[in-house]
C-alpha cells in the first residue's frame, strides 16, 4: 500500500498544495514550518481523526470556515482509491469522509489507508497512563478488523450504562438484578477485545525479540499484557466494589502493557535513545501486524526520528526504510540513501 498524492486545504499554516510521495520521501523544513502537519493530514485519511488534538476544528486556518483534506492512494493490486476528510466549523456535521467522492461512515472509512505512526509523542506509549497504551492497541486492531471497532465502541456504551445503573443502585433506586443485562454485554465484547489484544501482543512480542535496532547491545525487551480478565465470576466477585464505587473496575478498560528491557521497566531504567529504539521496535512490529492481517503493507509515518540516536541505529533504522513505503519529517537531510524531498 502507498500514498501517492495528498492535497491540503485551509490546513493549519500549510498552504493549498498539492504534494506527491515516492517510496521513500523526506518532508525537509525548520521547526514550526509545517512537518508534522503534513503528516498529520495523512494521518486523517487513514484514521479520520488526528493523533495530536481531540477537536478537529483546530486544524481549520484562522479565518476560514474549513479545512479539506483530499489524497490518493494505490494498494499492492494496483487499485486506486481517492479518500477525502471535510472539516467544518458550521453547522451540527463538523466532519465528513469520503471514499471515490461517495460520503461514508468513520467505520468504513478509517483503514483504508493504512499506517503506523511514529511522533516524539510516541514516548507517551512508555510514559503515559494505561488509557494511552489501551489507546495504541486499539488504533492498530481497528486499521485490520472492523468488527473490533464496532465492539469496542459497543462495550464502551454499555459500560457507560452499567456505570449510570451501578450509581442508581448504590442509591437504592435500581436494583442489583438489572445488571445482568449489561454484564453479558460487556462479557461478551470484552473477550473479544481481550482476545484481540493478546493476539497483537503475542506477535509483537515475537517481532521485538529479534529485531535489529537493539542488536548492537543484545539485550532484550518483553511485552508484558496486564490483563483484566473479564468473566462472569469475576463479574460477581467484584459486584459490591463496583456498586459502592459506581464504576466498572474490571475488564478491557482496565488493561495494560508493561514494557521490560533485560528484564526491567523500560521506562525506570532505559536510557532516552534506547526507550526510542524500544517504541520503533514496536512500531516495526506493528507494520507486519498489519500486513500478516490485511494482506497491504502500510505506510510508516516517522516524524523527528534520527535524534538521540548513534550512527549504528541510524543505519539500522534506514535499512528498514526500504520495506513499506515511508515518509520521514527532518530538519536535516543527508543524501545516505535515494529518497525524494518535500521542502517546506
Amino acid at each position: 500500500m502507498k500514498i501517492t498524492e495528498i492535497s491540503v486545504e485551509q490546513y493549519r499554516n500549510l498552504p493549498q498544495h498539492k504534494y506527491h510521495f515516492d517510496p521513500l520521501t523526506i518532508i525537509l523544513a525548520d521547526n514550526t514550518h509545517g512537518k508534522t502537519n503534513l503528516l498529520e493530514s495523512i494521518f486523517y485519511l487513514s484514521t479520520g481523526k488526528s493523533f495530536r488534538i481531540e477537536r478537529d476544528t483546530v486544524v481549520i486556518q484562522n479565518g476560514a470556515d474549513f479545512s479539506n483534506i483530499q489524497g490518493e492512494i494505490q494498494a499492492m493490486n494496483g487499485e486506486k482509491q481517492k479518500l477525502r476528510v471535510f472539516i467544518t466549523n458550521e453547522g451540527l456535521r463538523r466532519k465528513t469522509y469520503q471514499i471515490n467522492g461517495v460520503n461514508r461512515s468513520l467505520g468504513t472509512f478509517a483503514g483504508q489507508l493504512k499506517v503506523v505512526l511514529f511522533t516524539p509523542e510516541s514516548f507517551d506509549l512508555l510514559h503515559g497512563s494505561p488509557e494511552v497504551r489501551r489507546r495504541y492497541l486499539d488504533t492498530v486492531l481497528m486499521q485490520v478488523d472492523k468488527n473490533y471497532m464496532k465492539l469496542l465502541n459497543y462495550y464502551r456504551k454499555a459500560m457507560y450504562q452499567k456505570n449510570r445503573l451501578l450509581e442508581r443502585i448504590r442509591e437504592r433506586l435500581s436494583k442489583k438484578d438489572e445488571l445482568d443485562y449489561w454484564n453479558n454485554e460487556l462479557l461478551e465484547k470484552g473477550r473479544y477485545i481481550q482476545e484481540k489484544r493478546y493476539q497483537l501482543l503475542n506477535f509483537l512480542q515475537d517481532k521485538v525479540s529479534y529485531f535489529p535496532l537493539f542488536h548492537e547491545q543484545k539485550k532484550k525487551m518483553v511485552l508484558q499484557y496486564q490483563v483484566s480478565t473479564i468473566t462472569e465470576a469475576r463479574l460477581w466477585e467484584y459486584m459490591e466494589r463496583e456498586i459502592l464505587s459506581g464504576i466498572s473496575l474490571i475488564g478491557p478498560h482496565r488493561d495494560d502493557v508493561e514494557i521490560l528491557l533485560e528484564q526491567k521497566p523500560i521506562l525506570s531504567f532505559a536510557s532516552r535513545g534506547e526507550q526510542r529504539l524500544a517504541i520503533l521496535s514496536i512500531s516495526l512490529g506493528v507494520v507486519d501486524f498489519i500486513e500478516e492481517l490485511s494482506k497491504e503493507r502500510p505506510v510508516l509515518l516517522l516524524d523527528d526520528i534520527f535524534s538521540e540516536l548513534d550512527h549504528y541505529h541510524q543505519k539500522s533504522i534506514l535499512e528498514a526504510f526500504s520495506w513499506q513505503q515511508t515518509i520521514i519529517t527532518t530538519t536535516e537531510w543527508k543524501s545516505l540513501t535515494k529518497a525524494a524531498v518535500i521542502n517546506l
